[in-house]
């Protein structure tokens, strides 16, 4: 729950605040290491799979499309294991 802006809480919402806090419905994985910045999250898996949310403005969920991301997606590229 919290400031939800740039949809940096990844609960696939654009609300601007929740208020309550809720579960991240969109992994499966167990989330080891989180990166939490101004406008963007990264976030790595139990099973090596690196999330990105947020802002993408600038790519910084990794997208070229520069679309932002209101739930974690999957950054193949960025794998782990």
């Amino acid at each position: 729950f919290g400031y939800n802006d740039e949809g940096c809480l990844g609960l696939s919402k654009t609300d601007y605040s929740i208020l309550v806090p809720e579960m991240i419905t969109t992994l499966n994985d167990f989330i080891v290491t989180l990166g939490c910045f101004y406008d963007h999250v990264v976030a790595l898996t139990d099973a090596g799979r690196v999330y990105t949310w947020g802002r993408n403005d600038y790519y910084q969920v990794a997208f070229e499309d520069r679309v932002r991301r209101y739930a974690p997606f999957f950054v193949s590229s960025w794998q782990t294991s």
